[in-house]
């Protein structure tokens, strides 16, 4: 595995968002339901450590972890007795961020590279 630091904004804004959702629960004032406090800071944590994959050989990989860890929370509050109305919204719109993000980082690694027409 090489090491490098990314230079894709889609990596850095993913890393940005895991930050976020981590500390949303102190943020945002949920912290009052341990249900949800619990879980989307967990879920924040594994979408950073799974960031750090994207400074590895296993870069695909991490995006497909990204992916399933946003729609681990956009479901977290339909099946758990998540009670605060912006831990909900919280949940659900950060975790669709993460998941179109990594949903497009896998296209745009799968996509065909074009002819090189600077020559």
């Amino acid at each position: 595995m090489a090491f490098r630091i990314s230079r894709d904004w889609q990596d850095w804004c993913s890393l940005l968002l895991g930050i976020w959702v981590c500390l949303s629960p102190v943020l945002l004032q949920f912290t009052d339901d341990p249900i949800a406090t619990r879980n989307i800071a967990g879920l924040g944590f594994l979408i950073i450590l799974a960031e750090v994959f994207t400074f590895s050989a296993l870069r695909e990989l991490e995006e497909w972890i990204n992916l399933f860890l946003g729609l681990c929370l956009v479901a977290l509050p339909f099946l758990m007795d998540v009670t605060s109305v912006m831990a909900k919204a919280n949940a659900v719109v950060s975790g669709s961020l993460v998941v179109l993000l990594s949903a497009y980082e896998i296209w745009d690694s799968n996509r065909p590279v074009g002819p090189d027409l600077s020559t």
